[in-house]
């Protein structure tokens, strides 16, 4: 549609591209001497009559493509479907195998972090035991005898803090035996139930029943460059240039269809927000 001649109200004429991608009054791209509006060209019975006719034109290929496919597709329609299902199929497979790799990924990385916190905690356990076993006092049992000599009273006293002396060395190398045997730590019990739906995910409908779950702008009907009309859904959720979903003869932004609807946008936008304030 760009490069179609219009008609102007100066008697020349420019390209489609020209005239309909401006909103406001603007200066004749040919004559510059006379200020003009898209809508006034578009009311010109003759551009009116040329743009109809290249409308349906179009809407005759559109419905010529279409039928060409649907020939194709309506003797073997197991195929389509099968293949479509197929390919759901296969999308499930990779995401088996996406979250297989990324767990295993995940568990070895946790995995190899706690046999290196074991090895930090080992080493620093053996420098502490081997800095008590070297401060350990050990003595000479024999230095435990009695001295039969003695009165009662100082073989009593001796008894005491002998057996006192004996309980320590007793106590501090029973200490570092079962510090030597026991860790203090455990691996505890995994607690938690993967909820494998939401890791998977889940099969769903992409076109929900609810329409209050429906963008309200969705089906707000707006203005294509080539003068078709279109859902706004099937507009502005592209990114980039792509193909007229209507025509399929040109290629467009979603940022020229804002130009062109900016006052239906603005209004329906107004509109939802009267409703829900």
């Amino acid at each position: 549609m760009d490069d179609i001649s219009i008609s102007l109200p100066c008697g020349f004429s420019a390209k489609y591209k020209d005239i309909f991608y401006n909103n406001d009054k603007f200066p004749c791209p040919v004559c510059k001497i006379h200020d003009l509006t898209s809508q006034e060209c578009l009311n010109m019975t003759k551009n009116k009559i040329f743009l109809n006719e290249i409308k349906l034109d179009q809407k005759k290929n559109q419905y010529e493509e279409l039928m060409k496919e649907f020939e194709n597709n309506k003797y073997d329609p197991k195929y389509y479907i099968d293949e479509s299902f197929d390919c759901l199929k296969r999308e499930v497979d990779v995401r088996r195998e996406e979250i297989k790799l990324m767990l295993n990924i995940e568990i070895d990385d946790y995995h190899d972090g706690l046999l290196e916190m074991i090895d930090m905690e080992r080493d620093l356990k053996l420098k502490v035991i081997e800095k008590r076993i070297q401060n350990i006092d050990t003595f000479d049992l024999a230095s435990f005898k009695i001295d039969d000599n003695l009165d009662i009273h100082s073989k009593l006293e001796f008894y005491k803090k002998s057996e006192i002396k004996i309980d320590d060395g007793i106590r501090s190398v029973t200490t570092i035996i079962d510090d030597l045997k026991n860790l203090k730590f455990m691996l505890t019990e995994s607690s938690v139930n993967i909820d494998i739906r939401k890791l998977f995910g889940e099969l769903d409908w992409k076109e929900k029943v609810n329409t209050l779950q429906k963008n309200k702008m969705d089906d707000l009907i707006i203005s294509l460059p080539c003068v078709f009309s279109a859902k706004y859904k099937e507009i502005f959720y592209s990114n980039g240039k792509f193909s007229c979903p209507v025509c399929k003869s040109h290629k467009m932004t979603s940022q020229e269809c804002l130009v062109r609807n900016k006052l239906i946008l603005i209004e329906k936008t107004c509109e939802l927000k009267k409703k829900y304030i």
